[in-house]
């Protein structure tokens, strides 16, 4: 799953969800549950889940954040970014 399929996700009814939630369960498609049109829960297969979570903590890795503040202030000063996964990589 990519981040752009989470935000593209269907949005379905509480209701809708409740009637239905073996078929939304075994799908590999990630559903928005809304109350009254409002988002209230994403449900994400256990794989996405913990991919979301493995991308959050090198995210959050102190050489990491500190080289996204390093670019974000880069960028700020005039220099062209580069792109994401080649920082990524060069931190791994």
């Amino acid at each position: 799953m990519h981040a752009i399929d989470l935000l593209r996700a269907e949005h379905v009814g509480l209701r809708e969800l409740k009637a239905n939630m073996s078929g939304y369960a075994h799908s590999k498609k990630p559903v928005i549950a809304t109350d009254h049109g409002k988002p209230l829960r994403v449900l994400v297969s256990y794989e996405d889940m913990v991919s979301i979570l493995e991308m959050l903590r090198d995210l959050l890795a102190p050489k990491t954040a500190a080289a996204l503040t390093r670019g974000r202030k880069a960028i700020e000063s005039g220099a062209k970014g580069i792109p994401a996964r080649r920082t990524l990589d060069k931190l791994r």
